[in-house]
């Protein structure tokens, strides 16, 4: 890495209790760094484990953290005379405030996980021809007003950074034309990886139905409408498919819901819970006979990522958040978004055929997607971009 000694790097993350697997990603980069890295956090960290270098700066918001933050940024500044790099997670508030007060020698870095612009200006805002005639006024209005504030966070993290690190293609539709090359595109991690041979097959799986998995979040962006036109034009061949969904459903997507399960008529084919413990969800993985992901915009998925673990059949919608984890057809069988006759023919072929759990392919996942060779990855793209700062002077 070039000139290590004049660089320090600063990692923040408000909330390491909720972005778990984040925090982990930082630490082991921290680890593998052999010049000096400071993680910044907002919280107290409520888990045994090994911290250097870690600033506890806890508050209340993530405003009065950014602006702590900032101030914080500008001691070490002073302390070490080096130039910063600047990793903030999440909203990028305090390299807003640090290019407000024309910091020196900074490089900003903003970590994009989603995107807020995609829809609006490529595919139409949380649009699935199978699920959109149902979504109510109301419910639209809130969606609307529920995103002012994210589009607010990323119109500011956009604008005060310099590089770009996210999980999927798709969000470099959020960054300007002029920055579009200072973007780069590497994986999230995942550290979880069962004895799946010891895992219990769960209560709701102990029929004799074909059973179908779905884990996320639950509202129109996600497909839904699709996945339940596809049920529904099965059902009838086959009156032992059933679909199993885990994950929230917001009170603003209830009635949506609802009237989609109503119109497709259902009812007895489909089952409900609410979000479940990561650990227990590989006995899910495990014992269904299809894990199907049929979501119009994606940046790297967990869920994806752990039934690929767990060597689970997957069915996923053709976009390159999904498309960044697997090429082989032979894992996941991919389907034009928003398209229920193809799904519903994938859905056939998956389930007909012998299926066969393979945990050295499963290990191999999991060394892809752990921390550690994630943090390897992202240390490669500071290199490059330290590389470009160079060649600027």
């Amino acid at each position: 890495m070039n000139k290590q000694k004049n660089f320090i790097y600063i990692s923040i993350l408000y909330n390491p209790n909720i972005y778990r697997d984040r925090f982990k990603l930082l630490i082991e980069e921290q680890n593998l760094h052999k010049d000096k890295n400071i993680v910044i956090i907002g919280r107290p960290f409520n888990k045994n484990i090994e911290l250097k270098n870690i600033e506890l700066i806890n508050s209340k918001s993530y405003f009065s953290f950014a602006i702590k933050t900032a101030f914080l940024i500008r001691k070490i500044k002073k302390k070490h005379k080096a130039t910063l790099i600047i990793n903030e997670h999440l909203v990028g508030l305090a390299g807003f405030i640090t290019k407000i007060l024309n910091f020196k020698n900074v490089i900003r870095i903003a970590n994009l996980y989603s995107s807020e612009f995609y829809f609006i200006y490529k595919k139409g805002w949380r649009i699935d021809p199978n699920g959109r005639n149902f979504i109510e006024f109301k419910q639209k209005f809130k969606i609307l007003l529920s995103r002012i504030k994210p589009i607010l966070y990323r119109l500011i993290t956009i604008w005060s950074a310099d590089f770009y690190i996210g999980n999927s293609k798709q969000i470099i539709h959020d960054i300007n034309d002029k920055k579009k090359n200072n973007f780069f595109v590497t994986n999230t991690n995942i550290d979880i990886f069962p004895d799946i041979h010891s895992l219990s097959k769960p209560s709701q799986f102990l029929d004799n139905k074909i059973h179908l998995l779905y884990v996320g979040k639950i509202y129109p962006a996600k497909g839904i409408g699709t996945l339940f036109s596809a049920i529904s034009q099965l059902k009838g061949n086959n009156h032992k498919l059933h679909l199993l969904l885990i994950g929230k459903i917001a009170k603003n997507d209830k009635n949506w819901f609802e009237n989609l399960i109503r119109y497709y008529n259902i009812e007895n084919h489909i089952t409900h819970i609410g979000p479940i413990d990561q650990q227990e969800l590989f006995s899910y993985y495990k014992y269904t006979n299809a894990f199907i992901m049929p979501s119009f915009f994606e940046g790297s998925p967990r869920v994806l990522k752990e039934a690929l673990i767990a060597g689970c059949p997957i069915i996923a919608s053709n976009i390159e958040g999904n498309k960044i984890l697997e090429t082989n057809q032979n894992n996941i069988k991919y389907f034009e978004p928003g398209n229920a006759n193809d799904l519903k023919k994938l859905i056939v072929e998956i389930t007909q055929t012998q299926r066969h759990i393979n945990q050295t392919q499963g290990v191999d996942f999991y060394k892809k997607f752990s921390s550690i060779s994630i943090a390897k990855d992202r240390i490669n793209i500071y290199s490059e971009i330290i590389n470009r700062n160079n060649k600027k002077y």
